[in-house]
């Protein structure tokens, strides 16, 4: 079972962080968005100061959605609309190659590439923060996510297909694998077999909802 967000007031901590100044990194989950409401519909977020939103939806526009990353200061956009694509399961993930200065963003729809940047990553240590911007009540996420993860290194095109393919992130590159939220059923705290010392805390009430067709994480216990 994945996990339903109404978005209103419903958001999970996980605690400990990397810092994206000091590391490459890959934010990676499967999200559907029942309706884009809102301009924003954050997936990951990182609290505390230099904290940004790492990997979210944003209205560009005329009713245009894109995926969306704010790593480096500045927003980092894709190229292909969601606007009509509510209801349908998608994964996203943000890739950044190194931390420091000039860092290549990606942005991945669906295992593909869907926009890059260069940009300087901020020096931030907060907690990592899934469904709302750092003060958790706002931009938030307003349908399903299940699966959501954090390696401290810049995956391939070829490992981010192959979780769009089903896949479960638990297998992708292990060793550097920093955060799984696997997002079973509902309740908290949220297991993490990313970082198991670091479960998440939930605020609110979330549902259990179908999952997307993937792997499951038990085929690998």
């Amino acid at each position: 079972m994945a996990r339903d967000f109404s978005g209103t007031s419903e958001v999970i901590d996980v605690g400990g962080s990397i810092n994206p100044d000091s590391t490459a990194a890959s934010y990676f989950g499967w999200g559907l968005i029942d309706a884009f409401v809102q301009t924003f519909h954050i997936m990951w977020q990182q609290a505390g100061t230099g904290g940004r939103s790492l990997l979210f939806t944003q209205d560009t526009g005329g009713s245009t959605d894109v995926i969306t990353t704010y790593i480096g200061g500045a927003f980092t956009n894709g190229s292909t609309s969601l606007t009509s694509r509510t209801g349908e399961w998608i994964s996203f993930c943000t890739t950044s190659s190194s931390g420091g200065a000039s860092s290549t963003i990606t942005l991945y729809v669906d295992g593909s590439s869907d926009g890059s940047s260069t940009k300087n990553p901020e020096s931030a240590t907060g907690d990592y923060i899934i469904g709302a911007e750092k003060p958790k009540t706002t931009s938030e996420w307003d349908g399903k996510m299940f699966y959501l993860a954090i390696w401290s290194t810049e995956l391939s095109s070829t490992e981010l297909q192959a979780m769009h393919n089903g896949v479960c992130p638990f297998v992708i590159d292990h060793d550097n694998l920093v955060h799984f939220i696997p997002l079973f059923g509902n309740h908290s705290p949220e297991e993490n077999w990313g970082s198991p010392t670091n479960t998440g805390t939930l605020t609110g009430t979330t549902r259990g909802v179908p999952n997307p067709p993937v792997e499951l994480l038990e085929n690998y216990l």
